[in-house]
């Protein structure tokens, strides 16, 4: 697919800059596709014959040109034969018009271009539709439709702000667009994402960055500052100035809202309150939203037009499988459509990954493997990426790569995995990926994603990327798009800046100090906190922080990160309290439930509840607090309450629920639990509670095998080693069991304060170092549990077999004994830490 560049030497430069912005393989340009010394009659001919879309930049000079007129006359033959399918007419410059074209051309659709960058946009979608392979597929959708349109014909206001929300991959773009195209005539344009990390700076660098291109440092840091340096209101001005560029062009510019637009309440934050309320006021401006979650608006002050999009209904799925088959020209019934639809629940993404599971191993083999749809409908699609992956390292690493970045470019994504591989074997497994649907394209910016429900299996599969990894990316993103007075495209940028910061690489940021924004820097922090790296948090949200003082989500991860390092944490925590944050309640519950104050922990989560604060975490972590209060009940009506609000399953809340059964001894629960598990957790998660369920039950030497494996998670965690040693030491191992201890102390400080690292180490001392060692450790534990008096019990017992002590001390130490014995405490007392 190639669309031929028509124009005159006289506006070459703008023309060049379309073409750079288009893949050159898609594009027939003089300047770079013509042979030297070749004819320019045969070179012209030649490639007019090879052409899909002919483009005509029609100017005054061109249009007296005697090679455009050449070009022109042959176009219109070839298109007379159908083997050019398109062609594309642009106007340069205010001295030409559309009456000055040929009579033939002006029955063509016809644009007056300014922005070299949105033409080529232009160009890039026309090619796409002109594709026979390309097939977007809508169907399913009438109702939402007919109630779109409905909805906006009854409403008095004129909404030029049109947000669609709905859960990723319901299908909000393909239905925003077509919306656009029906009943506006408007073409979706680029999609600009705003996460929880950034603003409204961020924002307009990046359309700035698609407009005009940002290529020195210098010029990066001049628009930076300066924007930062206008009031809200200028800052609204100066975008709504770049965005009318869109507009010229019958295009709504798409804002991907990750978590960016709205607070805590749900309401717009108060700069993209005024950014869409100017939008409104603007003529012939709109503006596309979308969203994964509903914004709260009072109806008076309602400034943007809402469209829910439901999972589609079975009709909507039975419609869009068939219609995927049908492409395929798969044979089908219409009881296997049904059977398969059964598994989907209205989610198109499930049903791509069905059509590609029938493409490769057809419609039988796909209905009779009952894992892979129960796979489908538990949405974690596990199975599938298994199944289509295998252990193809290339496709590993490409899908590493798509997971940890955000939307890459072919050749930055070549350029990443390239390192041990062909650069034929990588475009292969990236067409494979595409195929099966796994790996996404954004057509109008040559863009490859990770298809979104898949991120956090490929996390749970493969792992993230290590240090060593980031590094590496860095070094090679460095040496190539690294140059001393340019810079690359933003993301790009960002990209390599994320590399660095993630690899520690402080010497090599020093160069990149004047293009570093701080919503980066938080994205690392938040990196580094889902990874488990505390310290790193902490200390990456400060230097986020003292770039910009406003973000609430920096003293958030500082708040937490200290918690988990039981650090003093009430500066921050009564900064967020000053600063109204809406979490607070659900912050301070967290920090009770880390220090074991349960029943504080609940009334601060019950109070989050009343503010509106519904979310998972915090029910989740209501039912914690009822476990280790041994309130099973209680604790399972609050696990019963997610469970019903979320069809996918969540690793932790299945974790919690399988740890409650094996306390119960319902291990054939607690195993019905691990199983659910095993779909959407790590897998040396999933190893350290079959170890606690085997370690419950008795089974110390099959415990241990997965307390083994569980220990190889990376990053590691405390309780994985903990859980172990508790093993070790039922199995009597008590040397491996100190080794361990050593090992934790090391790699875990904070777990010297914790009251199951001191009575293991209690346990531990006292086989191999005797009662006085472990009397230090006893000490320092903290309650009062069965286990615990089982420690003293011990203790107790080898201080009598100790000759130090005279015949009155020995008698008290009796008396001790007894009133253990009494409570039913022995040497031989078994008590399960399968909580850990």
């Amino acid at each position: 697919m190639k669309a031929f560049l028509s124009h005159n030497s006289a506006d070459k430069d703008f023309v060049e800059k379309v073409a750079k912005k288009l893949k050159r393989e898609e594009t027939i340009f003089d300047k770079s596709t013509f042979e030297e010394g070749e004819d320019f009659r045969d070179s012209i001919l030649k490639h007019l014959n090879d052409t899909t879309l002919f483009v005509l930049f029609a100017s005054k000079e061109s249009l007296k040109a005697p090679w455009v007129k050449y070009e022109l006359d042959n176009a219109e033959l070839l298109l007379i034969k159908g083997e050019i399918k398109k062609i594309l007419i642009f106007l340069i410059g205010n001295d030409v018009s559309h009456s000055d074209l040929p009579e033939w051309c002006q029955k063509i659709l016809v644009e007056r271009v300014t922005n070299a960058n949105i033409t080529a946009r232009l160009i890039k979608e026309k090619l796409i539709t002109v594709n026979d392979n390309y097939s977007e597929v809508f169907v399913g959708r009438g109702a939402e439709n007919d109630k779109f349109s409905e909805h906006l014909f009854k409403t008095n206001a004129k909404f030029q702000v049109l947000v669609f929300y709905g859960l990723n991959g319901v299908g909000r773009r393909t239905f925003a667009k077509n919306i656009l195209q029906n009943l506006y005539n408007l073409k979706l344009g680029p999609i600009f994402e705003v996460d929880s990390t950034e603003n409204l700076v961020n924002l307009y660098i990046k359309i700035k960055d698609d407009i005009e291109e940002i290529t020195t440092q210098n010029n990066f840091e001049k628009y930076v500052n300066s924007f930062k340096d206008l009031e809200v209101e200028d800052q609204v001005e100066e975008i709504i100035r770049l965005l009318k560029n869109y507009s010229t062009y019958k295009i709504s510019p798409c804002i991907l809202d990750q978590g960016g637009l709205l607070n805590h309440n749900g309401h717009y934050k108060k700069e993209f309150e005024l950014l869409m309320k100017k939008v409104n006021s603007t003529p012939e401006l709109f503006l596309t939203i979308l969203q994964t979650r509903n914004p709260n608006y009072f109806d008076r002050d309602q400034f943007f037009f809402v469209t829910y999009l439901n999972p589609l209904t079975d009709a909507g799925m039975n419609s869009l499988l068939s219609t995927y088959l049908r492409n395929l020209q798969v044979q089908y019934t219409r009881e296997s459509i049904i059977e398969f639809t059964g598994y989907l629940d209205g989610y198109p993404p499930a049903a791509q990954f069905v059509r590609s599971t029938i493409q490769s191993y057809g419609i039988d083999i796909a209905l009779a493997d009952k894992s892979l749809l129960m796979d489908f409908k538990a949405k974690t699609f596990t199975t599938y990426l298994k199944n289509m992956v295998g252990d193809n390292e290339t496709k590993i690493m490409i899908l590493k790569m798509c997971e940890a970045f955000p939307p890459l470019s072919i050749d930055v994504l070549k350029t990443l995995v390239q390192k041990n591989e062909k650069q034929e074997d990588i475009i292969k497994s990236i067409q494979e990926l595409i195929d099966q649907s796994i790996i996404t394209v954004d057509h109008q910016n040559n863009r490859y994603t990770l298809s979104a429900p898949l991120k956090e299996s490929v996390r749970r599969i493969w792992k993230s990327l290590n240090k060593k990894d980031y590094k590496d990316a860095a070094m090679i993103l460095k040496k190539i798009y690294w140059k001393k007075d340019e810079i690359p495209s933003i993301s790009i940028l960002e990209t390599l800046i994320f590399c660095l910061l993630r690899a520690e690489e402080i010497s090599d940021l020093k160069e990149f100090s004047s293009v570093i924004l701080p919503s980066t820097i938080l994205k690392v922090a938040k990196s580094s906190y889902r990874d488990k790296e505390w310290q790193k948090t902490i200390e990456l949200s400060k230097k986020a922080l003292e770039l910009n003082y406003e973000l609430d989500e920096a003293r958030v991860l500082i708040f937490k990160s200290q918690v988990r390092e039981n650090e003093k944490s009430d500066e921050i925590l009564n900064e967020l309290r000053k600063r109204n944050y809406t979490d607070y309640y659900a912050l301070k519950g967290f920090r009770d439930l880390k220090r074991k104050k349960y029943t504080q922990a609940i009334e601060s989560y019950k109070k989050a509840i009343t503010k509106g604060i519904k979310s998972v975490v915090v029910y989740r972590e209501i039912a914690e607090c009822y476990y280790w209060l041994k309130d099973f009940n209680s604790a399972m009506k609050y696990i019963d309450i997610i469970t019903k609000r979320q069809k996918r399953p969540n690793s932790f809340v299945y974790d919690l629920a399988a740890k409650i059964a094996i306390e119960n001894k319902d291990f054939e629960k607690a195993q019905e639990y691990i199983s659910i598990l095993e779909t959407v957790d790590r897998v040396e998660n999933v190893y350290h509670r079959k170890a606690s369920l085997l370690s419950k039950q008795g089974n110390f030497n099959e415990a241990i095998e997965y307390a083994e494996k569980a220990c190889l998670r990376q990053p590691p965690l405390p309780e994985m080693f903990l859980n172990k040693v508790y093993i070790l030491t039922k199995l009597n191992n008590y040397e491996e069991a100190s080794s361990v201890l050593d090992y934790i102390s090391k790699h875990f400080k904070s777990q010297q304060n914790q009251k199951f690292y001191n009575e293991l180490k209690c346990r531990v001392s006292l086989e191999l170092d005797g009662w006085e060692e472990a009397e230090v450790y006893y000490k320092k534990i903290n309650g009062d549990s069965e286990y615990t008096k089982e420690l003293n019990y011990k203790i107790l017992k080898k201080k009598l077999e100790d000759d130090a002590f005279d015949f009155i001390e020995k008698q008290s130490i009796r008396k001790e004994i007894e009133v253990l014995d009494k409570e039913g405490i022995s040497e031989d007392f078994e008590q399960e830490y399968s909580k850990r």
